[in-house]
């Protein structure tokens, strides 16, 4: 069967390291981004255990703003960092095993691999805030590819609807 996907990302945080004179520390790091796309999907049931593959080709982008860090004990220990944007395709690949607990009700575990397709995208560029000259660090991890394993809980309301809770 033919399937879409859709995931909104949002996270806001806050870092505090440790450097050579001190902490140096950012608050409200904001990062968003989306995962879209259409698929295929197969679904099979053996007795009360019903199985559900998918592939999909997902268009994505993700987003994390600039920041720069704030160190009062040293101001030679703090960084600024650009913000980081990454657009492109991904193939994710979802496996998806659940057991029924009631007429409605189902629960399982499920498997997840996305690939993005591409080392580079998820480098990070900063300075020392007294510097002008940029550099850039790979980020190993946050590498071209995630593997997810969750669990889920599936509702039906009626034989036409399906709703899915994923963690």
């Amino acid at each position: 069967s033919l399937n879409a996907d859709v995931t909104w990302l949002d996270q806001e945080t806050s870092v505090k390291r440790i450097t050579s004179a001190g902490h140096a520390q950012v608050n409200d790091i904001d990062a968003d981004g989306y995962l879209a796309g259409v698929g295929l999907a197969y679904n099979k049931t053996y007795g009360d255990t019903e199985v559900h593959a998918a592939l999909s080709i997902l268009d994505f982008e993700l987003d994390v703003d600039h920041f720069a860090e704030q160190n009062d004990a040293s101001v030679l220990d703090s960084l600024q960092v650009a913000s980081q944007d990454a657009d492109g395709t991904a193939v994710a690949f979802d496996l998806t095993v659940t057991e029924k607990v009631s007429d409605t009700l189902r629960v399982g575990g499920k498997f997840n691999f996305v690939d993005f397709g591409t080392d580079s995208q998820f480098d990070v560029t900063a300075n020392v805030t007294t510097e002008a000259t940029m550099f850039t660090v790979a980020s190993p991890a946050t590498g071209d590819s995630l593997v997810g394993l969750g669990v889920n809980a599936q509702y039906a309301p009626s034989e036409s609807w399906l709703i899915g809770f994923d963690a």
